[in-house]
């Protein structure tokens, strides 16, 4: 009652409306749609379209803001549209530099003022190479998966080449030491516009702080974020450098106020798959498929077919599971039931069908064997597929 009181003494005028519908998360994991929303130092307040007092929500509790419909049954034409025109439907195609902590920059190769090459992308300042921050720089205009590097470096050029080594400067020439058939080692020089990719072995950084997904293929750390002026949002000292960096809230995908206690589940590894019940029927069932596209908090959508049991591997003990469960609207008629499992111990369940076919799940596990199963109930194990949109794990805070 004092915290709204407040809100309405310093706000006698509701902000207008921006167009974004933003979702605002909590540490329950409890979601309020609002437009505007506003995020404040001590505060979020949050504005649900209706005439009154904003929802308020101390900052401290907030996990994540989101744009966007969830479900492919509230998304609209336009949504779609945005997504095509920023790639955000597909594997990204553009150039990119990605780092060790995760941030990504799409962006050009430019010279700098000194004549020596600079990363340049929106939103933020010229980035040098600095070669122990760099995980992937990635240069052509396609689709080609950039590799991963193991035990070397790894230049891949652009008439699909590969060499590897250890790469020793990245300017206008990219040298690089490899080894030779005699057994010594030497240094070959390539002109950077021959090269399509370089991985570097440099180990992935914890991303502490605020992560903020942007159209586009963006993703850029700050110490925090704000949301006091109509249409942008803040990013308070990004990580990279500078003071603020003012994007519009059309641009905004999503923001997690700690990066590291968000973990998406498409990102854990499937360490047990096997045919659920009525499995005699259909002996072999395709793995859970991450869909292509950059997606909110990393988290692509995973398709599921059925009937299954799956365990995934998680890094740490206990958390609370999120995510939104969706019935394809393709296909067709059918019922199954949907269970959570926490070290083979049912959590969850819930049953999918034409009449519910979407559902909102948040439950918490303890231990770090979290499991799934889809059940064809009693109409058999035909159409039972499901898809998991925003399925994320959130660790406790430490």
């Amino acid at each position: 009652m004092i915290l709204t009181t407040v809100a309405a003494s310093q706000d006698p005028e509701p902000p207008r409306i921006t167009g974004t519908t933003i979702r605002v998360i909590d540490e329950s994991l409890e979601v309020r749609n609002g437009d505007p929303v506003r995020i404040e130092e001590s505060r979020v307040l949050v504005f649900d379209g209706a005439p009154g007092l904003p929802t308020i929500i101390p900052t401290e509790e907030l996990v994540a803001i989101v744009t966007g419909p969830v479900t492919s049954r509230s998304t609209y034409l336009s949504d779609r549209k945005s997504a095509a025109r920023a790639g955000d439907d597909a594997p990204i195609a553009v150039p990119y530099l990605e780092l060790v902590d995760g941030q990504r920059f799409p962006g050009t190769l430019r010279p700098g003022t000194d004549g020596d090459p600079v990363w340049r992308s929106a939103w933020v300042k010229d980035l040098r190479f600095d070669l122990d921050r760099i995980s992937k720089l990635k240069l052509s205009e396609d689709d080609q998966v950039v590799p991963t590097a193991v035990d070397a470096d790894v230049v891949v050029l652009s008439n699909g080449d590969r060499i590897e080594g250890l790469v020793m400067e990245i300017g206008m020439n990219v040298e690089i030491e490899v080894d030779r058939p005699d057994g010594d080692t030497g240094s070959v020089t390539i002109p950077i516009d021959r090269v399509a990719s370089i991985s570097l072995v440099n180990p992935m950084e914890p991303a502490s702080g605020s992560m903020t997904w942007l159209r586009g293929g963006h993703r850029i750390r700050s110490e925090s974020v704000r949301i006091v002026g109509d249409g942008y949002i803040s990013l308070m000292s990004p990580l990279v450098g500078g003071d603020t960096a003012e994007i519009p809230l059309d641009f905004l995908v999503a923001t997690v106020v700690d990066a590291d206690r968000v973990i998406p589940l498409a990102s854990r590894k499937v360490v047990s798959l096997e045919p659920g019940p009525a499995g005699e029927i259909r002996p072999w069932i395709p793995e859970p498929t991450p869909l292509p596209g950059h997606h909110a908090f990393d988290a692509p959508p995973i398709r599921m077919d059925g009937p299954l049991r799956v365990r995934f591997d998680l890094p740490s003990r206990g958390g609370r599971l999120a995510m939104t469960l969706e019935r394809p609207m393709e296909i067709g008629a059918g019922r199954l039931v949907f269970r959570i499992l926490d070290d083979g111990r049912v959590v969850h369940s819930v049953i999918v069908d034409e009449d519910e076919p979407v559902h909102r799940i948040v439950v918490d596990f303890e231990s770090d064997r979290l499991g799934m199963e889809i059940d064809p109930s009693d109409d058999g194990p035909f159409h039972d597929s499901i898809v998991l949109r925003e399925a994320i794990i959130v660790r406790p805070p430490e």
